[in-house]
């Protein structure tokens, strides 16, 4: 049976990937969220070393993002920011359940995902997006 190794009370995490906001209509609030971003957020409120990476816009919806993220302590860094819109959905409340007008797909990720897919099948030199995955030297999470 593998049992938690408890000598360590933080995990380093990293939520890597989509931050978008819900724009609600009806009162003008926007809520911060997206898979990737919700994971660093609540990885971190359960007391995980947690930190965030992604790419945001430079519109009034990234900016509460990042300052959101800030608020609660998650570090976002080495996160890209993009001329442009962040990534929103707009929604309305209709009888009490949520209606979603639009999305702009991601916003600034979207299309720096779509210019790099081009650049990448155009070319033999390798992507610029890497990914490096680092050995833990202390303790390891699981023990057997």
């Amino acid at each position: 049976m593998i049992t938690p190794d408890t000598s360590s009370n933080t995990f380093k995490v990293l939520g890597l990937g989509d931050n978008v906001v819900d724009r609600y209509l009806n009162t003008g609030q926007m809520y911060p969220g997206g898979n990737a971003l919700n994971f660093a957020v609540y990885a971190k409120m359960l007391g995980a070393d947690a930190a965030f990476l992604g790419t945001f816009g430079t519109d009034a919806a990234a900016r509460h993002v990042r300052a959101t993220l800030e608020a609660l302590c998650v570090p976002a860094t080495h996160s890209r920011i993009i001329e442009g819109e962040n990534g929103h959905a707009d929604v309305r409340v209709v009888d009490g359940n949520r209606e979603f007008v639009f999305s702009n797909k991601g916003g600034v990720a979207r299309k720096a995902r779509s210019r790099q897919a081009k650049a990448t099948s155009t070319t033999s030199q390798p992507s610029h997006w890497c990914i490096r995955v680092a050995t833990v030297t202390s303790t390891s999470i699981l023990r057997r």
